[in-house]
């Protein structure tokens, strides 16, 4: 079986791929477009509603896993026992009221996400990292209570 550590850089490279081919552009894209002028982008992230849909994608996950099931189950692995940590802190950034560590926090599980082929809670995430963004607050709350019960369909979709 796969390291942990060999997981963690995986999910490192992952995450920088997506910097350099998704993120990076859409930044480039941020810096001239508000996103009060996206609309719909934090007021309804989803085009279907979360539960809808599969929270997890085995098939995504085994390709970014070059088909290697070990590493696919280290992946999930590492990614149930760091993102609780992540949503907690998250949790307490929006109970704080701090729209700095929010867009952060948000940010970062929306990588974790990513990486494991967690579709929705990266989807909520991402619309709880561009709500912080905006200081919308509310919106960050509402989108975090989807989240909570997104992550436990994962957990359930996960484990079969």
């Amino acid at each position: 079986m796969r390291s942990r550590s060999a997981a963690m850089a995986l999910g490192l490279g992952l995450h920088h791929f997506l910097l350099t081919c998704f993120v990076e552009p859409l930044r480039n894209l941020y810096r001239f477009v508000q996103p009060w002028e996206l609309p719909g982008m934090i007021d309804t992230p989803f085009e279907k509603a979360p539960s809808s849909r599969p929270a997890f994608d085995r098939e995504m996950l085994l390709d970014q896993a070059g088909h290697d099931p070990e590493l696919l189950q280290t992946i999930l692995e590492v990614f149930l026992d760091e993102a609780p940590r992540q949503i907690e802190t998250l949790k307490a950034s929006i109970e704080g009221r701090d729209p700095g560590t929010v867009a952060e926090e948000g940010h970062s599980l929306k990588g974790a996400a990513a990486a494991a082929a967690a579709v929705t809670v990266q989807e909520l995430a991402q619309g709880i990292e561009m709500a912080g963004k905006a200081s919308k607050i509310e919106e960050a709350r509402a989108l975090f209570d989807k989240l909570e019960l997104e992550f436990q369909r994962f957990k359930e979709e996960a484990a079969r």
